[in-house]
């Protein structure tokens, strides 16, 4: 389970966080960064900072790509 923000910063740039339950451990995990979205919002592309929020966990950049749709 979690939770997550998308706010426009201006443009086709938006910020994005998350915070979610790794289902393994339990530990959270967030993520923190920036999106760009093509026009149309035909896809994105996300460079978030991901870390798990427990002392001397997995820090790492990711580098994502989504296309949206919808049932």
């Amino acid at each position: 389970m979690g939770a997550g923000a998308e706010v426009a910063l201006g443009g086709p740039i938006e910020a994005v966080a998350e915070v979610l339950g790794d289902g393994r451990s339990g530990d959270p995990e967030g993520k923190l960064g920036l999106r760009w979205v093509a026009p149309d919002d035909a896809y994105f592309v996300d460079l978030t900072w991901a870390a798990d929020l427990v002392s001397g966990g997995r820090r790492e950049w990711v580098l994502g790509f989504g296309v949206p749709f919808g049932f």
